[in-house]
């Protein structure tokens, strides 16, 4: 199996205030490879790790800056040309524009999409590698207000996301619902949907259910540590594939 990944991480921001820093995003990205490496077949250069103190991958920065990002989704995605699968998971912040859906990379701005990396441009890098199965992973909020403390902010994003991702084929998962925060748990140290959604994988290879044990226990887990209701969303596309396991091989 040829299996590729990018893992995005990002705890600290230039342009935003300290109290909008993140605590576990970083911790999030690196449960993930590890997951993916020990537990799903794939092969730790195959991955590329992005976060705040990450190492150069050959001659290629990963910290996750806005050029960094892009110069990685334009030239290192060019090695996973007909991978089996390819998964890219981000935990950080989002901000949506004029309808429109962006990442906020380390040195991004929240009030200047310019300074952000957009959606459609993500789409349209992994569909070019012509991978047989492509997953978006956005551990991230999605509720119309400024950053909150504690939570991933975004202005409410994801609307154009699930049109471009349905239009490129490509599963994307959702850590909450329109107008819901995705949390952090100090307690353990991780954002609570990628804490459920890695023991989801675990247990649950098929994705509908896989989507039904994330309903049900990330709500539970917030409960639990007293922070609000969030539900993750997952988009399965194309359909057929809400049956099937979430990697292929």
């Amino acid at each position: 199996m040829q299996n590729w990944a990018i893992v995005i991480g990002i705890n600290h921001y230039e342009h935003l205030s300290q109290d909008k820093d993140l605590k576990c995003a970083v911790k999030d990205a690196e449960a993930m490879k590890s997951f993916l490496c020990k537990n799903a077949g794939f092969q730790p250069n195959n991955i590329l790790f992005c976060s705040d103190n990450s190492q150069s991958q050959g001659n290629v920065s990963t910290r996750p800056t806005r050029t960094n990002i892009r110069r990685i989704l334009l030239e290192k995605i060019r090695s996973a040309d007909g991978a089996d699968n390819f998964l890219f998971f981000f935990a950080g912040h989002g901000i949506s524009k004029n309808y429109q859906d962006y990442l906020l990379p380390c040195d991004g701005y929240p009030y200047d999409e310019g300074s952000a990396v957009s959606v459609q441009f993500i789409a349209n890098c992994l569909r070019s590698c012509r991978a047989k199965n492509i997953v978006l992973i956005l551990d991230m909020c999605r509720e119309a207000k400024p950053l909150s403390i504690g939570s991933r902010g975004a202005t409410e994003i994801g609307q154009e996301t699930i049109q471009i991702t349905r239009q490129q084929g490509i599963i994307t998962i959702f850590s909450c619902q329109i107008g819901e925060e995705s949390y952090e748990i100090a307690e353990l140290n991780q954002g609570a949907f990628t804490y459920v959604f890695l023991k989801g994988l675990q247990q649950h290879l098929n994705l509908r259910q896989l989507e039904q044990y994330l309903i049900q226990e990330v709500p539970a887990l917030n409960s639990k540590h007293r922070k609000p209701v969030q539900v993750p969303l997952i988009i399965p596309e194309p359909g057929f594939k809400y049956d099937l396991p979430l990697l292929i091989g």
